[in-house]
């Protein structure tokens, strides 16, 4: 009998599947190879060395991320081709939701600090802090204004969760630069 207490109480703790988007070069739809270039090229909740996969949880808001860098960049979204909208499947057990204004604030992290372009120190120090934790994952709302976006830890993910390649289709970039 406490084996099957043990197996319940696993299987109750477990996130029901979730289907999430990624905009980024069809070469990274590997992975684990898009975690090892991360690895090099520091991001909002990866500080040099530490690999994510970073994930929208609506493919409006991945788009618009990719706008949003183009503009911050300025240049025309069409430089950015070739580009395709990733579906994957992901099931995660310990997620850090950073939407949550209570969560926030126990965290000690402001809206204005998920969003700045300028400086990710704090958020370099929550996501060292809840990798430490075993946390698998920061939910946080998309720097956009709209939509809220999942960064992975792929290398914390527990036993039984998972993220899996679903879709690939080919984005339009010309084509979306001439309708915006």
């Amino acid at each position: 009998m406490p084996e099957f207490a043990k197996r319940s109480d696993i299987h109750d703790r477990v996130h029901n599947v979730q289907r999430v988007y990624r905009v980024t070069h069809p070469d990274y739809a590997d992975m684990d190879r898009t975690i090892e270039v991360g690895r090099g090229h520091p991001g909002r909740f990866n500080p040099m060395g530490t690999g994510a996969l970073y994930v929208s949880l609506d493919p409006g808001t991945a788009i618009a991320e990719l706008k949003r860098r183009a503009d911050r960049l300025r240049r025309p979204l069409a430089s950015f081709a070739p580009r395709a909208l990733l579906t994957l499947d992901v099931v995660l057990r310990q997620v850090l939701d950073l939407t949550n204004e209570s969560v926030r604030e126990a965290w000690d992290i402001t809206t204005g600090d998920l969003e700045t372009e300028s400086d990710y120190t704090k958020c370099h120090e929550i996501a060292l802090i809840a990798r430490r934790d075993g946390y698998e994952a920061i939910r946080f709302p998309s720097a956009t204004g709209n939509g809220v976006n999942l960064v992975i830890f792929y290398d914390r993910r527990h036993t039984g969760s998972y993220v899996e390649l679903t879709g690939v289709e080919g984005l339009d970039l010309q084509a979306m630069s001439e309708s915006a």
